[in-house]
């Protein structure tokens, strides 16, 4: 097999969005489509030109054409869906956040594991030219070492999403935190290479209690840490700055970058222009590789577990009002793992 064939679980806009890239990939294609509801899974067929579609996700997961799903679906139905898709033999690619909580992510790298599958987060920005060259430059030593890692996301939510999207919704796995600041999280990680000990949430919220606005502190030990600011609020705006001894690198598109043919970083005040490139295309086809070559996989459901647990610390901070170390147990909620996975909830 050369071609990896993809199912997709959700028709939603993130579907929308992987699909022509899926579709783009030198070693991946979408055969199959699921939806909540035949006519929308016929619509999304017609409109991306695909072969295939399920009225159900569980016809999907059956579906002997299909070799790998990408899970779309809010971020509460990806541990039961993720379960059923492995369960059914099917690789798996899903979207961030990997889960609802960290105990559902243990629940799914654990069954992966057993399984002997594929599973990875859908976390494109890592796969851009302009990430992978800022690890390149921190590894170069541009910067020292590194004290500081800023990163912030502000989209204006209401903007284009109603209110019954389920990112205004808590129970969904909605809010600022695991939708924006799953970025700078993630970043700040991933370039400094360990995990925090210590973080510090505070939460601005909705009357029904969906964090609309987050800041972050994060303590990477060593002198080192990082602070994170996401709000569904305007302006559109993001940004990602490491700090170090020696200078500071910066990137003005660091998360969701415009399909631009350069993008710009800046080190120590001068900029270097790197090629643009579809992140997601780059992403499906390091996943197809891992499946269909054997190489190694970069990010693997492991490091997923571990950026959930951050979040779920920095969750709990800011509801209790104080510091979390990451050595105590995290807050999990409870029956996460055993939610329904026949529910039929709004697709991402």
């Amino acid at each position: 097999m050369d071609t990896l064939n993809v199912g997709i679980l959700g028709a939603g806009f993130i579907a929308g969005v992987v699909t022509p890239a899926i579709n783009a990939s030198r070693n991946a294609r979408v055969t199959a489509v699921a939806a909540r509801d035949a006519a929308r899974a016929a619509e999304f067929a017609s409109r991306h030109e695909l072969a295939r579609h399920h009225e159900s996700y569980d016809a999907l997961l059956n579906d002997p054409h299909v070799d790998a799903v990408y899970v779309t679906l809010p971020p509460a139905l990806h541990a039961p869906w993720t379960l059923r898709a492995l369960a059914a033999g099917k690789h798996v690619l899903c979207e961030k956040p990997f889960a609802h909580d960290a105990k559902d992510a243990r629940a799914m790298n654990l069954a992966a594991r057993e399984a002997g599958l594929v599973l990875m987060e859908a976390a494109m920005y890592r796969f851009h030219p302009q990430f992978e060259r800022t690890q390149e430059l921190l590894s170069e030593g541009v910067v020292g070492d590194v004290r500081v890692v800023r990163g912030s996301f502000f989209v204006d939510l209401a903007a284009f999403a109603p209110t019954d999207n389920f990112r205004w919704q808590g129970d969904m796995g909605g809010g600022a935190l695991l939708d924006l600041g799953y970025y700078p999280v993630s970043a700040a990680r991933t370039l400094l290479g360990r995990e925090p000990i210590e973080v510090l949430g505070v939460a601005s919220s909705t009357a029904n209690g969906v964090d609309e606005a987050f800041h972050g502190a994060l303590n990477f030990g060593e002198s080192t840490w990082s602070s994170v600011d996401a709000a569904f609020a305007p302006p559109f705006w993001q940004g990602l700055e490491v700090v170090g001894t020696k200078g500071v690198l910066s990137l003005p598109r660091p998360f969701l970058p415009f399909e631009d043919e350069f993008l710009t970083i800046f080190v120590n005040g001068e900029a270097q222009s790197v090629r643009s490139a579809n992140h997601y295309q780059r992403m499906v086809e390091h996943f197809a590789d891992v499946i269909l070559r054997g190489v190694p996989l970069r990010y693997g459901p492991e490091e997923a577990v571990a950026q959930m647990a951050v979040l779920d610390a920095l969750g709990r901070s800011a509801r209790q009002g104080s510091r979390v170390s990451l050595g105590e147990g995290h807050e999990a909620r409870s029956n996460s793992v055993a939610r329904e996975a026949t529910l039929q909830e709004p697709e991402a």
